[in-house]
Formats: structure tokens, sequence, C-alpha cells
């Protein structure tokens, strides 16, 4: 299974609050802009999308995700189509510089999609992080 990052983002949102004592908690959200076709001979195509998204932090006591289809697409016949988010595992991606350094949320979302003329354009990301901000 190889990994793969998207081309870009869309409706990126953020909204960041303080807890009753005094972490950080941010929901971040968007979709994610990528190209993948299923296998030929209509077997899955399985790849890892890697996410990384929302601020900065200094340390982290938990995130929750979420990640969904969004955009699914099928040229002719669709025989034996499919489209999937397997799942997801978040770990931190060190961020340097600015200094401080910090971490970010990474998203490792397994997809997969069969029939050879269908395609996976979009996944929906929803991230819950709680920690200290930059």
């Amino acid at each position: 299974m190889a990994d793969f990052f998207p081309t870009g983002f869309e409706s990126q949102h953020e909204l960041r609050t303080k807890t009753g004592d005094g972490l950080d908690l941010v929901v971040s959200s968007g979709i994610a802009l990528f190209s993948m076709k299923g296998a030929p001979g209509g077997g899955w195509n399985h790849q890892n999308l890697i996410l990384r998204v929302g601020p900065q932090w200094g340390s982290v006591r938990g995130t929750v995700p979420v990640v969904s289809l969004a955009s699914i697409y099928n040229v002719a016949t669709a025989d034996n189509a499919g489209w999937a988010v397997d799942k997801v595992d978040v770990t931190y991606y060190s961020v340097s510089p600015p200094p401080p350094p910090g971490v970010q949320a990474e998203l490792r979302c397994a997809v997969a999609v069969s029939d050879s003329d269908g395609i996976l354009y979009r996944v929906n990301y929803h991230v819950t992080t709680i920690g200290g901000l930059i």
C-alpha cells in the first residue's frame, strides 16, 4: 500500500476555544482534493492518503478524527464499483521552524477504489484536538 498526499484543500475551517482547565481545543474541518482510480481488472486499489491538518501544537492530549467520502465518479458502466475509507490513524508530524518546534496532526487514511474506471476525488475531514497550542 503506497502513501500519497492531496493535491490541495478546499473549505478549510477552524474553531478554537479554551477548556475549563485552560487547555486549547481546536476543531478543524475541510475537504482534501486528489484523484485515485480503481485497480485494473476490477480489483481494489488500496492506498494511504496522508493529511496534515490543523494548527501547530506544543503538546497534545488527544485527537479524534473523522474522514468520509466526499466525491466519487465512475466513467462508464459500474461493474463491481466501490469506494471506501477503511480506517484513519492519527500520528503527529514534527513541524519546525518556526521556533519553537511543535507537531501537527497527521491522518493516515486507508482509502480504496474498485472498478478500473472508478475514481475517488475528495474526502471530508473533521478533526478535534485538545492540548497546548504554540
